[in-house]
């Protein structure tokens, strides 16, 4: 019987077809004890997938490097995206893991569960079961200690948590972290949606979308991502109930996720900000006024920062414009410069 997995659908339809090509990609290219792959010629191989590897990085949940940081290797978050007929047998394997770990609680409590005896244990060949239990042990929730080279080093023992005994399957634990990451987010970008609707956007208060009619939305909003949207809902919130300090590092985080969503997380926020210009998405000057933005992010949540309202409405316009020039300017540029004929005699 196969592992039913609640909200795949809904992660899906969040990532981009590209994403999961990638994640699939990888799974079948891994090989080894734990599953990898060697990033720089994964990398080299699938130039068109890059972007979308980076931002997969830098999310976490789905792809992540080896302890060696020189191979990528998915994680058990990805096997119910890719749906190929070996990560089934997996996540089959998981689930018998799973619920013989739950058995064994009600009987030994805290008493360590030798590995070899769960391996014996797993219905499924020792091969895929070892497989399994290396992509189980990215899902928190079952476990409160591993022994080292889990679980290749059948000797050790872990202790298993009495968290399996309130979450029934493992499909059920995989799908709570779904629900955090993908499902919560998109429910909270919606209600904020019909709180603006209801609120009305034209107000006198300040708020994200004060300069448009309540039943328009400025042409980048529908690029974002439902966590972008929900970040911003609250923003939205925060500002017309005459706060400053929470929205300005509502801010902030938004500029580091957008930073990131286009270069990835390649270290602090100056970093960032410097691969962000150097990749063509903002100017210099832009750059600037972003820096400060993010300053005065830096000192609500350091120092007590409490900007005033000229303040905080600059802030916000400078990265509605951003925004705007990152999700809407620059790939309508790619596609100006992609028809521009070349001039004659130019290579």
């Amino acid at each position: 019987m196969n592992l039913i997995v609640p909200h795949v659908d809904v992660v899906k339809a969040a990532l981009s077809a590209s994403a999961i090509q990638a994640l699939t990609l990888i799974f079948e290219n891994s090989s080894g004890a734990p599953p990898s792959t060697p990033r720089d010629r994964f990398r080299a191989d699938h130039t068109e997938l890059m972007h979308v590897l980076d931002a997969l990085e830098s999310d976490g949940l789905f792809l992540k490097r080896d302890v060696s940081q020189k191979n990528y290797r998915v994680t058990g978050f990805a096997l119910p995206l890719i749906g190929a007929p070996r990560a089934v047998r997996l996540l089959e394997c998981m689930n018998s893991a799973y619920a013989y770990m739950q058995e064994y609680y009600k009987e030994h409590l805290r008493d360590p569960l030798i590995t070899r005896k769960l391996v014996e244990m797993v219905s499924g060949n020792e091969k895929d079961v070892l497989e399994a239990l290396c992509y189980m042990q990215d899902i928190n929730g079952w476990w409160s200690g591993l022994p080292a080279d889990f679980p290749f080093s059948q000797d050790g023992a872990l202790t298993v948590n009495e968290q399996v005994l309130v979450t029934k399957t493992f499909g059920e634990l995989l799908a709570s972290v779904y629900e955090w990451n993908y499902v919560n987010p998109k429910r909270k970008a919606k209600t904020s949606v019909r709180d603006w609707l209801a609120g009305g956007a034209s107000g006198h208060s300040l708020g994200i979308f004060n300069d448009v009619s309540s039943s328009e939305y400025p042409e980048w909003y529908e690029q974002l991502d439902d966590a972008k949207k929900a970040l911003l809902g609250e923003i939205d919130i925060g500002l017309r109930n005459d706060q400053s300090a929470l929205p300005m590092m509502g801010l902030r985080a938004l500029l580091e996720s957008v930073m990131i969503d286009r270069v990835g997380d390649c270290g602090g926020f100056d970093r960032k900000l410097s691969r962000f210009q150097e990749s063509g998405f903002v100017t210099p000057q832009h750059a600037d006024s972003i820096r400060k933005v993010l300053d005065a992010g830096h000192a609500a949540m350091h120092r007590t920062y409490f900007p005033n309202a000229d303040d905080l409405r600059t802030c916000v316009e400078v990265i509605k414009h951003l925004m705007h020039g990152v999700y809407v300017l620059h790939p309508k540029v790619q596609v100006l410069a992609a028809n521009v004929p070349p001039r004659p005699g130019a290579k």
